[in-house]
Parts: C-alpha cells; structure tokens; sequence
C-alpha cells in the first residue's frame, strides 16, 4: 500500500472516530507510528495529509464509513465501539470450530475469584463455539511478581476444575529465544532500538514529546547495543538498568505511556523457578508475540490491560500479524474481598493464613474447601457478562447462585452449637423418629431416641421458663428441670434444634471471618465423607473438610 493509501485509510479511520472530522497532526502520528522512518520527510508528508483531510472532512459520515470500509475493512475487526453493538453473548467474527482462545494467568499464586472471570467467560465461549482454549503462564517477572514453582499446578487445577478443557498450555518463560527473535528483527527494520539514557532523564524527554539520543543512533550502533543486551544472558554485557529495548512509536503520541514503551529489560538477579536468564520481555511484548504464534482468534480482558492492548497494536503492524478480535470488560470489584495476590502470599509467608486454601481467602481453593461449586462460579460470571461498565459486586451474589445449585442435593443435619446437654422429664416413650433427609425428597433416615439431647446454650438461656418445641419432635418447658408438655404442634412457639446425646459427634466449623464454631452434630453424620456437602439446619451450608472416629470438621459455605 503506498503513502497516499495510508494516510487515506487513516483520516477515514480518525474522522470514523470523531463525528466525521479527521484532524491532520493525528493522522501525522499515526503515519510515523507505523513508519518512524518518514520522520525526515514531515515537510512533503504534511502538504498531502492536509489536502487528503480537506476531502475527507468535506464527505458525509456516511459516505466516510463505506470507503473506510472499502480501504480498511480490517480496521472495524478488532475496534470496541463495532463490538458494543454485538450481542454480548455472541463473539464478534466467532466461527465454530475456528476459535482459539486464551487465559494468560502470572503464576505467582494459585487463582482468586477476581481471575476465574476470565476463565469462566473463555470456557463458556469455548463451549459454545466448539472452539481451543489456551492456557498460557505469563511467567516472564522475575523480580516483582515471581512466579511459584507450585502454582502452575495450582493454576491448571483450578481451571480444569471451573470446567475450561485446555487444549494447550504454553510457558511464556520458555519461549525466550522467540522474543529475541521478533526483538532482533524489530531492531533490523529500524522499528526498535537499546535506549541507555537515565530512567528519569529519558521520562522527562518523553514528557516534553523530545525523543532521546538513542532513538536516533545508525543501525550498526544499534544492533551492537542489542547484542550487548542478548549478552546479559552470557555475564557480559549491559546489567540491570544500564539498557532497555525500546518500540520506535510516536513521540508525539497524546498518551506518554505509548511514546517509545520499552519491550525488553535486564534483571542482574532473576529469581525464577525455571530460567536464569537475564534478559526478559516485558507483557506488552510477550503477550502479542505470543497471541500471534499460538494463533489465538479472540482475547476478552479487563480494560486495565487497555494499555497493552494499544501498545499491542503498533506491533502488530510493524510485523504484519493480524490482531485477534478483543472483547474489553470493565473493571470489577468485590465489596467484600480483598483480591490481591501479592498481599495474600505475604500474609502466608507471614503466618496470617494458613495456606492458599484458607477459608478467610478468596482463592478458588478456598471457595472450593468451603462447598462453592464451579458451576456457581461459571453462573455467576455468565450473568455479569461482558459489561464493558465498571461492576462492583458482593461475595452474597455468588452466594445467592451456590445456594440454589447446593440446596436441592445437600442433605440435612442437626448441628448445635454451645451444646447444652438436657434431660427430659415425663417423656413419651418414642424409640424411634424418621426424619426427611431432604424436605422436598421421600427418602428419610431414622433416630433412636431416648430422654438426654443436647440444644444451643444461648436457646436454653433466652427461652428459659418458656415452652418450645424440640424440632419435628414434641413441645417441652425449659428451666431447671426440662419437661415434656405435649406433642401438639402449637402456633406462637418456637421451635429449637437439637441433637440425640448417645453417639453425638463433636464438631467444629470454620467460619470464612475466622472464627471457629464448636458443637455437636448428630451420629448420622459419621456416614458422610469429605468433601461432602450438606446444610446443617437453622445454621448454613457446610463442607466437610476431615473427620475422625471422635471428631469432624467442616468449612462454612453460606447461609
């Protein structure tokens, strides 16, 4: 495509942008942007971007559009204001059986409910387009956010786990020598180039939209401060902060985070489980280089990585690759959880938590243990969809969605907290008593009974010289002495849960604000095995996490 092509197709697309009206210096930047070589012919280049503006302002919008759509029809694939108007359960340009998709994941802890957004969405859209699904570690930090050996099996775990069937999983720590490959060829075109200016120094040039003296060195220069860099790998060469390897852009760029961005930088120190090498990518290289060879066709994302997205796009035509569609989510919050990945590992490292599966976290191992299941999850986020307005959400959302999907296949039990042990007086002589396993089920199980239970303490204390009824059994008076007043099911009374006192089991309940709940759970309970889920009655949703022949422990769900 020649020069009068390009500035053509970019006024289309800038006047696209605002209400029929391309303006010349935006044009200009996008023009050096693709080609920073032009830069020496600004004078010439200026004199036909206006002339070629003048037409195109003077056109109708509409008349703007449909030649757009003639010149650069692959303009409206990736771009958001196109896709706001597809249905958001559909895929812009999905075709079934042709969609690759992708999770890019740092493993520097195992997945929180904040990352299974992602997840869920790719696996819903992997279903319904019959289409791949890649898991990819974006493992290439080495020094602030350091991945963790276990966690890419932690990781691959919780997706498998929310249902997401991967098809390939990609280590972006071991493609290294793919960067240095696409990073050589950048700097051979003249598109990339070591910047070796101070940090602060170089910062404050970008600002003032002055590019820095390493922008504009000869090829051979460049190319020998490149090897200096590939070097580092080797203990020679540049060391950390002496060196980064720059995009050529638009110096003149609105935004300063797109003038020049680095693509690849030294660490003296690497701390990572499986490479110890020098000289890393950062994600604004890794991730497009990587989406191009894995030949992902969709990316859906949270806008805070709009950034990479835009910085993706100067790459992507400097190296010819096609984008892949992007679907951008706006950023969600939950008003209850803290969900910073960083922090929880410090706190574990500091003894605060357990581990990565304790109930006061929000990992998906911890909702795991605690009874939440993977189809809630999905649920939920299927639900919010791909909004592209900032959500903030409550954990009791997902709640709400668990409890439906536990409620119709958890058994019920009696658990009492704070037991009190009772004895009745002038109780009837009943054996036996059947109770429903499940109140919308015919199936029932059967207690044997004698005068001794146990009730919540706090029960006992609040309704003491009153009459109350022993749940599904008979009315009793609380005080002193403990009697049987009747069988009558009476209104205006309450009714309280008990649990026979031969063979009740002690119990505790770990509560996800860290509190430990002790009590009694009846003996029926000593059938059930780990990992089952049930609702003790009048108390929540519970899981059990382990038991003994004298002892169970189960995790809260919810209520």
């Amino acid at each position: 495509m020649g020069l009068e092509e390009d500035i053509k197709k970019f006024a289309l697309a800038n006047a696209y942008e605002h209400n029929g009206k391309a303006n010349e210096k935006a044009v200009l930047g996008k023009l050096l942007g693709e080609d920073p070589n032009l830069r020496s012919k600004i004078t010439s280049i200026m004199f036909a971007i206006q002339s070629i503006v003048r037409n195109i302002n003077a056109m109708p919008q509409e008349a703007q559009i449909e030649t757009l759509k003639k010149v650069w029809p692959e303009f409206f694939k990736p771009r958001e204001k196109i896709i706001e108007k597809k249905d958001a359960r559909d895929l812009p340009g999905a075709i079934t059986n042709q969609v690759i998709l992708r999770a890019a994941p740092n493993p520097n802890g195992p997945l929180h409910i904040g990352h299974a957004r992602v997840v869920a969405l790719n696996k819903l859209y992997q279903d319904k387009y019959k289409g791949k699904f890649i898991l990819r570690f974006d493992d290439t930090d080495p020094k602030v956010k350091v991945p963790m050996k276990e966690a890419y099996d932690w990781i691959k775990d919780d997706v498998e786990w929310l249902g997401a069937n991967i098809w390939k999983i990609s280590h972006a720590s071991s493609r290294l020598n793919r960067y240095y490959e696409v990073a050589t060829e950048l700097v051979n075109k003249n598109y990339a180039y070591v910047c070796t200016c101070n940090a602060e120094i170089w910062r404050d040039l970008a600002k003032n939209k002055k590019a820095c003296p390493c922008r504009n060195l000869e090829l051979k220069e460049q190319k020998n401060r490149w090897q200096k860099m590939l070097d580092s790998n080797k203990g020679k060469g540049y060391k950390e902060g002496e060196a980064v390897l720059r995009l050529k852009t638009d110096i003149q760029h609105n935004n300063p985070a797109m003038r020049d961005f680095p693509l690849m930088r030294i660490v003296d120190k690497p701390k990572h489980p499986f490479s110890n090498n020098h000289l890393w990518p950062l994600l604004n290289f890794a991730g497009p280089v990587d989406d191009h060879d894995l030949g992902v066709t969709h990316i859906i994302r949270g806008k805070d990585l709009d950034m990479v997205a835009n910085r993706a796009e100067f790459l992507y035509r400097y190296m010819n690759w096609t984008h892949p569609y992007t679907q951008t989510m706006g950023i969600l919050k939950f008003e209850d959880l803290q969900l910073s990945a960083s922090k929880m590992r410090a706190a574990i490292e500091e003894k605060k938590y357990a581990g990565w599966d304790d109930v006061r976290l929000p990992t998906l191992k911890a909702l795991r243990r605690r009874g939440f299941l993977p189809e809630a999850i999905i649920e939920f986020y299927k639900e919010l969809g791909l909004k592209k307005a900032d959500i903030t959400v409550s954990i009791h959302n997902l709640d709400a969605i668990n409890r439906k999907m536990l409620d119709p296949i958890s058994p019920r039990f009696a658990f009492v907290p704070n037991p009190k042990k009772i004895k009745i007086e002038k109780a009837p002589a009943i054996k036996e008593l059947k109770v429903k396993i499940h109140p919308e089920k015919p199936e029932t199980r059967t207690i044997k009974l004698n005068t001794e239970f146990y009730i919540d303490k706090d029960d006992f204390t609040k309704l003491g010289g009153k009459e109350v009824r022993l749940k599904d059994l008979y009315n009793i008076k609380l005080g002193k002495k403990v009697s049987f007043t009747s069988k009558e099911v009476r209104g205006g009374i309450a009714k309280i849960q008990w649990v026979q006192a031969p063979g009740a089991i002690k119990t505790e309940v770990l509560m996800p604000n860290g509190a430990i709940v002790k009590g009694l759970v009846e003996k029926d309970a000593s059938k059930l095995k780990v990992g089952d889920c049930v609702q003790f009655e009048r108390f929540g949703f519970c899981r059990l996490d382990k038991k003994s022949k004298t002892n169970m422990v189960f995790a809260y769900t919810h209520s």
